[in-house]
């Protein structure tokens, strides 16, 4: 089970306008982040439509196991890990649907967005940039 509460991710959000009830919406993620070696940061999607939240692109329902859309486990320290994914919903609404991104640890620590756990100032550790991108497809 995850040892965090999962939270969203600063800047992971997008809104879609009204539209008719038979939209979809392709959704692609590129999360890249870093944390302490050996620890696993799960991800999770999550729908928001009339302040109501759903998480439509997870894993089976297994025991106690934690339900995510993917899990990412860091190398080392300095190491920053990518949680790429996509996904095609269909939430049947004609309200504004958001999409979010929201992670969670699985050990205690910490995870840094676009940067390693270390991030010093030397020419081998970097920062990154991640991305959500939204796509409506009309039917």
């Amino acid at each position: 089970a995850l040892n965090s509460a999962v939270v969203d991710i600063t800047g992971m959000t997008v809104t879609m306008p009204v539209s008719v009830a038979t939209s979809r919406y392709l959704v692609f993620w590129n999360l890249q982040f870093g944390l302490t070696a050996n620890w696993t940061m799960s991800v999770v999607l999550t729908r928001v439509v009339s302040g109501v939240e759903t998480n439509p692109y997870v894993g089976d329902t297994a025991g106690s196991r934690s339900r995510v859309s993917n899990a990412q486990i860091t190398p080392h320290a300095e190491g920053i890990v990518l949680s790429a994914a996509q996904y095609l919903d269909s939430p049947a609404t004609t309200n504004a649907v958001t999409y979010k991104l929201k992670w969670g640890l699985n050990y205690a620590g910490t995870g840094y967005l676009n940067r390693g756990d270390t991030d010093g100032d030397t020419a081998n550790q970097v920062r990154t940039a991640s991305s959500i991108t939204v796509m409506e497809i009309g039917v």
